[in-house]
């Protein structure tokens, strides 16, 4: 059988280990380079959201440089340090350390080659130690950036993220019911239960003040679990209580660059006429409304429960807002107020 000269490692490898006969490399090689770069996009990825926090001190530059070295090692000979787990993390290392020469993907001015290093050159502990600090920093990043595309994708197809006849919300309220019902459940049934905690024969229940002990977590959730939002960039400021079913907050969040972009991506595909900044306020304040799916159950439940006989629902009010948008991010804030109507 013919031989071939794989131009990665430079070992002579037969034609049927080829990738193709034009690439002249072999298939371990083009595996290992598929690894590397699915890695080194995800450390990219990281690295842009540290920026944009401006969180990327010299300490965390360095040993985010020391994560993209052991992706060099690892990648082509041990396979992904982001999927591995921390025990055969250290046993591989602890072998590297028994060699007198590593061998490491290099990546220069757009190509591939292999490179041999002298043990010495290393710093396995070192090593052990920041995998350990940073792998799931890394994966929680990229894993929230996935969840968002998806998600955003879903809702611009289809919705467009037309607000009127409250299609934007409808649609917000198929994707829950479709790709986060047991979070929406879990939710649904953290309020009723607290809710019931606080019941007194006879009185509507005082919802507003239970919201206004339990916003963060109500929020948190609706937000960051049942909807892709990142909890490291929203927060809630200033609950009030002005009746017994009248609650007020003011919720913050910073897009990054990367969910703008995602944003503005969409909305040329699917030919969304608004602007990329008005499409990111209506995306996150219709988020906040699907709130009123759990309140009108309440609502409902407690009225019938006391024998009331008036057709009621819950709305969220926008009594202010704010936007500040740049290169590096979009923030948008709300001051809403929900009540029964």
């Amino acid at each position: 059988m013919s031989s071939f000269k794989c131009k990665i490692c430079v070992e002579k490898k037969n034609l049927g280990d080829s990738v193709s006969l034009e690439s002249k490399i072999c298939c371990t090689c083009f595996t290992s380079i598929q690894i590397h770069q699915r890695v080194a996009s995800k450390i990219s990825f990281y690295k842009k959201i540290l920026k944009e926090r401006e969180e990327m001190t010299p300490i965390r530059k360095n040993k985010i440089k020391l994560i993209e070295t052991m992706n060099n090692i690892f990648s082509f000979s041990r396979g992904d340090i982001l999927q591995l787990n921390m025990g055969d993390i250290s046993y591989f290392i602890e072998e590297y350390g028994n060699n007198d020469q590593i061998s490491a993907l290099r990546f220069w001015k757009g190509r591939y080659s292999l490179k041999t290093y002298d043990r010495s050159y290393f710093n396995f502990d070192k090593m052990i130690k920041t995998i350990k600090a940073y792998q799931n920093r890394i994966n929680s990043s990229n894993q929230i950036k996935n969840k968002f595309w998806r998600f955003v994708n879903i809702i611009a197809k289809e919705s467009k993220f037309v607000v009127l006849k409250d299609l934007l919300k409808i649609k917000l309220f198929e994707y829950i019911h479709s790709e986060q019902k047991s979070n929406y459940t879990w939710l649904k049934d953290f309020i009723f239960e607290g809710v019931a905690r606080i019941y007194e024969p006879g009185l509507l229940p005082n919802i507003a003040l239970y919201f206004f002990n339990n916003y963060e977590r109500i929020f948190s959730t609706l937000m960051t679990q049942i909807f892709p939002f990142d909890k490291e960039r929203i927060s809630f400021d200033f609950p009030t209580v002005n009746s017994r079913t009248d609650f007020g907050l003011k919720l913050h969040y910073r897009y990054n660059s990367q969910e703008v972009k995602f944003i503005k991506d969409v909305a040329e595909i699917f030919k969304v006429k608004w602007d990329e900044p008005h499409v990111s306020r209506f995306l996150f304040i219709n988020c906040i409304k699907t709130i009123t799916g759990i309140l009108d159950e309440v609502f409902k439940f407690y009225y019938k429960k006391l024998k009331i006989r008036s057709p009621v629902r819950s709305i969220v009010n926008i009594s202010g807002s704010q936007q500040k948008s740049t290169k590096k991010y979009d923030e948008v804030t709300y001051w809403i107020a929900l009540r029964e109507w």
